[in-house]
C-alpha cells in the first residue's frame, strides 16, 4: 500500500485489499456505504417485484434466458437514483 507521512493510506492503484487495509477508517466507511447501498437495493427489488406481482427475482448473471418483460433492472435503478432526503436533517436558516 501507499505510505503517506509514515502511515499506510490503503492500497495503491491496482493493488488488492488485504486484511490490514480493511481496518483503515476510510476503508471501514467505504465498506459501510456499500453495505447500506446493497441493503437499499434489496428493499427496492422487493418493492418493485411486489408491485409487479413477480413470484421470484433472479440476478441476470445466473439466468440463461428470460423475457425482457420480466426485467426490473431499469425500474429498480430509477427508484435508487431518485433524490434522497436525510431523515432527521434540519435545514439551517441564517439568522
Amino acid at each position: 500500500g501507499r505510505v503517506v507521512g509514515g502511515a499506510r493510506s490503503g492500497p495503491a492503484r491496482g493493488e488488492c485489499l488485504n486484511r490490514g487495509d480493511v481496518d483503515h477508517p476510510v476503508m471501514q466507511e467505504a465498506m459501510h456505504c456499500r453495505e447500506v447501498a446493497v441493503e437499499e437495493l434489496a428493499v427496492l427489488v422487493n418493492r418493485v417485484a411486489a408491485q409487479k406481482k413477480l413470484p421470484m427475482v433472479f440476478e441476470r448473471t445466473g439466468v440463461v434466458y428470460f423475457e425482457n418483460q420480466y426485467d426490473i433492472t431499469a425500474e429498480v435503478l430509477k427508484e435508487y437514483n431518485k433524490p434522497k432526503t436525510l431523515k432527521g436533517y434540519k435545514k439551517r436558516v441564517k439568522p
